[in-house]
């Protein structure tokens, strides 16, 4: 994503917390993505990842089964 825009992404830092709990009857696992880009806005790293998150595919195989927040942070 980053390069298609011209931009260095090579400092990123991508971190995963996974979580499991209850859901209704039965457990389900969610997911909260925190990104860090070197250089970047914050703005612009929230685009990235969101990005990033809809192409992924990873994020593709799961989409609908596992909630997930992606969030920009300083790096």
């Amino acid at each position: 994503m980053a390069k298609s825009k011209g931009l260095d992404a090579s400092g990123s830092l991508v971190t995963a917390a996974v979580g499991f709990g209850p859901e209704g009857d039965s457990y389900a696992i969610t997911v909260d993505l925190e990104v860090a880009i070197p250089g970047l806005e914050l703005a612009q790293v929230q685009e990235l990842a969101e990005g990033a998150h809809q192409v992924c595919p990873y994020s593709k195989a799961t989409r609908g089964n596992v909630p997930v927040t992606v969030r920009a942070v300083e790096a």
